[in-house]
């Protein structure tokens, strides 16, 4: 079985959904992912640390996609 990095992963399901919603004519509800990763870099780590680096990442992409659904409201006014 290949391996696939989880940010690989990841990245591609954003983009499927944001095709998704692209080319829909008229979609009922529009598909917004936040997805939060991480792997193991230690035989150390805890899953407790691990769950707190994947929030932190996840916290900070939703800030992006946010900031950005802001900036495309204002320059749309």
């Amino acid at each position: 079985m290949k391996y696939h990095h989880p940010k690989d992963i990841a990245a591609r399901r954003i983009q499927q959904a944001q095709r998704y919603n692209r080319t829909e004519k008229q979609p009922q509800y529009e598909i917004s992912l936040s997805i939060g990763y991480s792997t193991k870099e230690s035989n150390g780590q805890s899953i407790e640390e691990i769950e707190k680096i994947v929030d932190g990442h996840l916290k900070h992409h939703k800030l992006l996609d946010q900031r950005c659904s802001h900036h495309a409201i204002i320059s749309s006014a």
